[in-house]
């Protein structure tokens, strides 16, 4: 008001009833000051009342929001998703357009605009999304949001589906031993570990035998729990780390046949998928009454008979298709024995005398018999020598 423009800025040229600014990129206030002109002036400059004020509101940044959290895990035969929503909507925009994208496997979350290896999902063109029951593998969900003015970008985050694979509960790692006497087994660890749930429950049992069928299936009829060790039971939910130490092989003649029951559990959001089964394979441990030395160990040649020991050979070749020759060594005490060859029920197959004497041998003919494990015993009067085991593949 009044005559003062102290604080205000000249504008060259400006000097018009009306005044265009043009372009502004920043806010500003404009005033005109009127001065009477001609005779008689009447007056000085003056301010006119009024003030134009242009406001230049700082540019807004689009964001196309964030995707709610909640991977979601399901068992090998699929699962129904739950409805994707966003946690944080977009914003900087007057309004948006969205498509919802998916890729196999568990992708990580996109960014920028590209869609390269991501597959357009025809309809869905809501905030939200909700996938179709029935997945049979694993899949990531993403959107991608458009602003009513900008460019397209990808919302923050990835939903991701889990499949689990079907569930196997392993397999026992290989290693059979053989004893004279009862001894100390070696620990029983699983080659393969289980797979295809949350996580898994376990429990070891046993046979008192050593000729038996490992168990499949999930019925543990027959078998024992009983064993003198504490780490018979155990939980985990890796996978891993499932393993027992036996402290006794069991008695002579009959040994033991140790196998492991695996049973599927939750674990937090990922279900438990499947029903208790036996992990694949078992371990063996042959208890026999023998003089000589143990099965594999080196032995010196005997010069007659009498000073022999018990010996008994792995079949060669092993696994054996239609023929293998096995060699034996019996001293001179021990006439009459036989070798006997046994299925994985334990019912003797074939019966083979014997003589006694150092490199002794036998020829197996298996050409009639199915592919499997099979087992041979030297035996004298009943009683088991030494027991070895042979895989024929026909």
């Amino acid at each position: 008001t009044g005559t003062s423009n102290t604080g205000w800025t000249a504008i060259s040229g400006a000097t018009a009833s009306t005044y265009d600014p043009g372009v502004v990129i920043s806010s500003v206030s404009y005033a005109v000051t009127v001065n009477p002109t001609g005779t008689p002036d009447c007056g000085g400059a003056t301010w006119a009342t009024g003030v134009r004020q242009i406001t230049v509101n700082a540019p807004t940044v689009f964001n196309a929001g964030t995707l709610a959290a909640g991977n979601q895990s399901f068992c090998s035969g699929g699962g129904d998703p739950v409805l994707i929503s966003f946690t944080t909507a977009a914003s900087g925009a007057a309004s948006y357009s969205y498509q919802w994208y998916y890729q196999d496997g568990l992708i990580a979350a996109p960014s920028g605009s590209a869609t390269t290896g991501w597959t357009l999902i025809t309809g869905a063109t809501s905030s939200s999304y909700d996938p179709a029951a029935g997945l049979t593998q694993s899949r990531s969900y993403a959107c991608l949001v458009t602003p009513s003015t900008g460019t397209s970008s990808w919302a923050a985050g990835v939903r991701q589906m889990t499949i689990l694979p079907a569930f196997n509960p392993g397999a026992i790692t290989s290693g059979d031993q053989n004893f004279c006497i009862s001894g100390n087994p070696a620990n029983i660890t699983m080659s393969v570990d289980p797979v295809g749930s949350g996580g898994y429950t376990w429990r070891w049992y046993y046979k008192e035998s050593s000729v038996i069928a490992c168990p499949t299936g999930s019925s543990a009829i027959g078998w024992l729990t009983n064993s003198t060790s504490a780490n018979i039971t155990g939980t985990t939910l890796t996978g891993a780390g499932i393993s027992f130490d036996p402290i006794s092989a069991g008695s002579v003649n009959n040994g033991r046949t140790f196998a492991v029951l695996v049973t599927p559990i939750a674990n937090g959001s990922i279900p438990a998928c499947g029903t208790a089964q036996w992990a694949s394979s078992c371990r063996k441990l042959y208890v026999t009454t023998c003089t000589g030395a143990l099965p594999g160990e080196e032995q010196t040649e005997a010069e007659t008979p009498a000073d022999v020991q018990v010996q008994l050979g792995q079949s060669f070749p092993n696994p054996t298709t239609g023929s293998a020759t096995i060699q034996y060594a019996l001293p001179e005490n021990m006439k009459g024995a036989s070798l006997v060859f046994y299925d994985q029920l334990g019912r003797s197959i074939a019966v083979y005398p014997t003589e006694t004497g150092a490199e002794k041998e036998v020829i197996f003919n298996s050409e009639e018999l199915s592919s499997g494990t099979y087992y041979y015993s030297l035996e004298l009067s009943g009683t088991k020598l030494l027991t070895k085991k042979l895989i024929l593949i026909n």
